[in-house]
């Protein structure tokens, strides 16, 4: 007996069952078919040439995938370790809630997932924590599956650890940046100050330019200021990257070291550029309050905005399958 055909307006209106198909920037293909509580069948075909997908976790929903053709790649993080099994056609498997996870499809492969479970119509999630973890399954190329030729040849129930420290080297390499900023920044302020110490009018520097003792300390001082200014945002933007790659969030962030010693770069970059209007004339008053107001507003704004980035990287994204 035949049943009656179920137009796609009536199964998306009637019954909350709607299909959409993507073409992936990779170049995979996703075929979906969707139902209003978050459940849903997904058949995904491979990328011309092999790739991982985006890492992403649910915080209820399960998902089921099942190799069709070839193999797939399956990288899960477990205890803060990166864990990967291998799983060939005509095997499947079943995440686990709240457990990060990304899928290696080589050329070829095709599977199917099911999404299923107390799904309360949420979508994938995405975060800083999947972010890393992308970056790091991505760097676990096909070759190196391969040569791990005791996960191709075993059952799916071989797995192996994976300890890749990643995170820390990104952090240990901005932070040492952090660093080497701040002590060039302080040698540059030293060598500044003690240089300008050391003019005089008969020194030949002024003897050439024919500039006044007072205007060529001011370029001076404007020439260092301004550099230990580009510093300072060198050193914000060191901040920022080493925000995102953080795999915790500071409790208070204006305490950090880092934030202090943006402070004390910020400071020596006003100061030299407080100085120039000092000797060309500019009534001390004046210069204390453009000073202070320049200082205070760069640092609101710099440590503001490294606020933010942090809790937005400590967020869930929701995104479609």
């Amino acid at each position: 007996m035949s049943g009656t055909e179920i137009s796609c307006a009536d199964a998306r209106e009637k019954h909350g069952v709607t299909s959409e198909h993507s073409l992936m920037p990779n170049g995979e293909l996703r075929f979906r078919l969707l139902k209003s509580d978050g459940t849903a069948y997904i058949r995904t075909e491979s990328p011309p040439k092999g790739d991982w997908q985006n890492s992403h976790y649910h915080n209820k929903v399960k998902e089921t995938y099942i190799v069709q053709t070839g193999w797939i790649g399956y990288a899960e993080l477990v205890d803060e370790k990166p864990r990967l099994r291998i799983y060939r056609e005509g095997e499947s498997f079943t995440t686990k809630p709240s457990v990060i996870h990304n899928v290696y499809m080589p050329a070829g492969a095709v599977i199917h997932t099911v999404k299923h479970g107390d799904s309360s119509g949420e979508k994938r999630l995405e975060d800083e924590r999947t972010d890393h973890f992308t970056a790091v399954t991505k760097g676990i190329s096909e070759a190196e599956l391969g040569r791990q030729s005791s996960l191709l040849r075993e059952p799916a129930t071989t797995e192996t650890t994976l300890i890749l420290d990643d995170y820390n080297e990104a952090y240990r390499h901005f932070d040492n940046l952090i660093w080497q900023i701040a002590a060039w920044s302080s040698g540059i302020f030293t060598i500044a100050i003690g240089g300008a110490s050391q003019l005089t009018s008969g020194n030949p520097v002024i003897t050439m330019t024919g500039l006044s003792f007072q205007a060529l300390t001011a370029f001076l001082f404007s020439i260092f200021g301004l550099f230990i200014f580009v510093l300072s945002h060198a050193l914000y933007r060191f901040r920022w990257h080493q925000i995102r790659v953080k795999n915790y969030a500071p409790r208070w962030h204006l305490l950090s070291p880092q934030a202090g010693l943006q402070f004390i770069v910020n400071i020596q970059a006003v100061i030299l550029a407080s100085l120039p209007p000092l000797l060309l004339g500019v009534s001390m008053t004046v210069t204390v309050v453009v000073a202070v107001t320049v200082l205070i507003t760069v640092a609101i704004l710099q440590e503001v905005k490294l606020i933010r980035v942090g809790k937005e990287g400590s967020k869930p994204r929701e995104i479609r399958s």
